[in-house]
């Protein structure tokens, strides 16, 4: 016996339940499938009158008997019997094959269920999975699909913003707004091609010119 089963097993034996309890969902939460840890787990379970939770623990076991049998009517007085509502409570962490017949006999069938639906659902190592509609895979595509049009637009914009030449600062550049005014700002706030200073516009260049001609009269 391994020293984890043996502190266990004295936990169980002092009446420490809650102790015992938190070592077995401890090893359940590093290999969900143990077999030894969800049996002893129920155990505690029932032996705390926490009947519902027992019957969650050896759903997932070959548990068999008056025990195993009261345990799964009361889980299922709480839970009901819908396959999504099974799997909510059941957090299945392994793959369907890593558990004993039985319980994947119970675990199939929540599976077939869930097919008739057309929702689909396959556990693995661990993660829960949770089933997924084929609707909602749809949705997931049609969404991605639409933030990349709205990036392909976006590129789009900015790039007619650089070539249309507007002399703005670049934070007008990149507003929506003005690239879309862009060609109709155009011919206004045109700057001089070949020949402006420091990219001033041509009308400013006529009226620095005139200053300087008057000055020379006087």
């Amino acid at each position: 016996m391994t020293p984890l089963k043996q502190r266990v097993e004295n936990d169980l034996k002092a009446g420490r339940l809650w102790k015992a309890r938190d070592r077995l969902a401890g090893v359940i939460r590093t290999d969900p499938a143990n077999q030894w840890a969800l049996n002893r787990l129920g155990e505690v379970f029932f032996r705390m009158a926490d009947m519902p939770a027992a019957g969650r623990v050896w759903f997932l076991t070959d548990r068999e008997g008056p025990e195993w049998e009261a345990a799964r009517a009361a889980f299922d007085e709480r839970y009901g019997q819908r396959a999504e509502d099974l799997l909510a409570e059941l957090r299945v962490r392994a793959p369907i094959e890593a558990f004993p017949a039985a319980a994947q006999r119970r675990l199939r069938k929540i599976q077939v269920e869930l097919a008739g639906q057309g929702k689909k659902w396959e556990p693995r190592a661990g993660r829960q999975a949770q089933p997924q509609s084929r609707m909602r895979i749809r949705n997931i595509a049609a969404g991605i699909a639409f933030i990349l049009l709205i990036l392909v637009v976006i590129v789009g914009l900015i790039k007619r913003g650089y070539q249309c030449g507007v002399r703005t600062r670049w934070r007008a550049r990149l507003s929506l707004i003005g690239l879309l005014a862009c060609p109709f700002g155009r011919q206004r706030h045109q700057t001089v091609p070949d020949g402006g200073r420091n990219g001033r516009p041509a009308g400013r260049r006529r009226r620095s010119g005139r200053r300087r001609s008057a000055a020379a009269v006087r």
